[in-house]
């Protein structure tokens, strides 16, 4: 039985690397054979981005870097270089392309996936050196051409092949590193925004950069082509890293084809080489630096929203701390009030806390805290709030319930902690129960402090009762009370 199961684990790995190998030789092949159809000229001055989406997919996807998927690579250049040139020039450029892609992805594949996910500070900075080793080493492979077909130079076919590649994997390769995980889920995000109208601070940048394309397009100079880039800067500012990615992608795509239409324009036999290689350049350096932007404001909101979230967290069980929850809580007391809905506050303390610090140590009573809140918040909604004022006491905010669905939430939660033991990291075991006291609003203008101040005063009563109980300030009753030495 074990030896069938193994004969299809085995044959389903097989079919699976069959697919990859023949996505990957599809995708190459046809990018290729898009490129070059267009012909020599084309190929020569406008946008191949074939190196940097296939070691983006390999980046993104390590699974793709097999073997056979790198061999299915050569074989997509190969097949679609044979489109155009013989088998000799097919090879030695099918060489020349995969050199970069195999260049770049060892110097990427060694970063930290936030570095390769552009999230960190110097992600830019190993970009543009990954994008570099892998335009050197496949400079050096395609000057080996221009010795062989004596047409060119080596340094003018070295300088221009190392360009290329550059400018080429800098426009492209940072769209496919930084997008998200899930494109459907981003999209629906996007159309959500769009959806609820943003603000129009949200909606400047674009419009400048809009503007500023248009003014270029109609002031015609040399220094035309730098009027997009404080707009893209100020894009860089405002939007997400993905977002900027797509809009750098687009004005470089844009200043490419205006380039290579004048060229075009012009007798193919008078182009200047250094001119082309010198505007590709300039546009790939212009690319750099939103991209750099953007990649730090990355880090630096990322920054900001462990601050925050540290600021109002208790470190230890992972709920609001007082300050947090405080913060937090009287917005959605307000929201509540404000649509006439009741809140409910429950008032929580670990009965008996002090016994298991004293006979297990503090590291144990750490243990008992944590597992505690995970309990919790298990029983809890995503609306609720959670929060540790200090010590073994919590507080439970329950937005738009009243009093018998809060007293519900609860006697549910006095049951998840009762019903289950605490294993400590001495290997004993503890059980805990909890006690609590319930409020719900009832004055318009009643505070979070207040409603604390008056589960508290409900937590005290259960104490009294026994403990293990929830008491409600509301109502004499006990919504269950076990007997139990004070």
């Amino acid at each position: 039985m074990s030896g069938v199961y193994l004969t299809r684990v085995s044959r389903n790995i097989h079919i699976a690397n069959i697919i990859k190998s023949l996505f990957v030789f599809i995708i190459v092949f046809l990018c290729v054979y898009f490129a070059f159809s267009k012909g020599a000229a084309s190929i020569l001055l406008s946008f191949c981005p074939v190196n940097a989406v296939l070691l983006g997919l390999m980046i993104r996807n390590p699974a793709l870097s097999t073997p056979a998927s790198w061999l299915s690579a050569f074989a997509g250049y190969l097949a679609a270089g044979m489109t155009n040139f013989d088998l000799l020039i097919s090879a030695w450029l099918a060489a020349a392309h995969i050199s970069f892609v195999v260049g770049g992805y060892i110097f990427l594949i060694r970063l930290s996936a936030d570095d390769r996910r552009l999230r960190r500070p110097f992600s830019i900075v190993y970009l543009c050196l990954a994008c570099i080793t892998g335009a050197a080493v496949a400079g050096a492979v395609d000057s080996g051409l221009a010795i062989v077909l004596a047409q060119t130079s080596v340094q003018t076919k070295t300088q221009f092949c190392f360009i290329s590649e550059f400018t080429d994997s800098v426009i492209m390769l940072p769209m496919i590193l930084a997008a998200p995980s899930s494109l459907v889920v981003a999209l629906k995000d996007v159309a959500k925004k769009i959806w609820a109208r943003p603000e129009i601070y949200d909606i400047l940048p674009i419009l400048a950069l809009a503007l500023t394309i248009l003014v270029s397009v109609v002031v015609e100079g040399p220094g035309a082509f730098a009027y997009p880039v404080p707009a893209l800067l100020w894009c860089a500012l405002r939007y997400d890293l993905f977002s900027v990615t797509i809009l750098t992608f687009l004005f470089s795509i844009w200043k490419i084809i205006s380039v290579s239409g004048g060229f075009h324009a012009a007798d193919q036999h008078t182009i200047n080489i250094g001119e082309v290689t010198s505007l590709r350049l300039a546009i790939g350096l212009i690319a750099l630096g939103p991209l750099a932007v953007a990649s730090m404001n990355t880090t630096r909101n990322e920054l900001i929203r462990k601050l925050r979230y540290a600021a109002s967290h208790d470190s230890l069980t992972d709920a609001f701390s007082r300050s947090g929850l405080i913060s937090r809580g009287q917005d959605v007391l307000e929201a509540n009030r404000s649509n006439g809905h009741p809140t409910t506050i429950i008032m929580l303390d670990i009965d008996h806390f002090k016994r298991v610090n004293d006979k297990f140590g503090h590291a144990a009573g750490d243990s008992v805290l944590v597992e505690f809140a995970a309990r919790v918040s298990n029983v809890l909604r995503d609306s609720d709030l959670f929060g540790r004022l200090g010590g073994e006491e919590f507080a439970v905010l329950l937005p738009e319930t009243g009093f018998l669905e809060g007293s519900e939430i609860a006697e549910k939660i006095r049951q998840a902690v009762e019903e289950t033991e605490i294993s400590l990291p001495s290997t004993d075991s503890v059980p805990i129960t909890v006690s609590g006291g319930i409020v719900v609003t009832q004055e318009q203008y009643e505070t979070l402090d207040v409603l604390l101040l008056r589960a508290d005063r409900a937590l005290y009563l259960a104490k009294a009762k026994g403990r293990n109980t929830m008491h409600a300030t509301e109502t004499p009753q006990i919504i269950r009370w076990t007997a139990s030495a004070g």
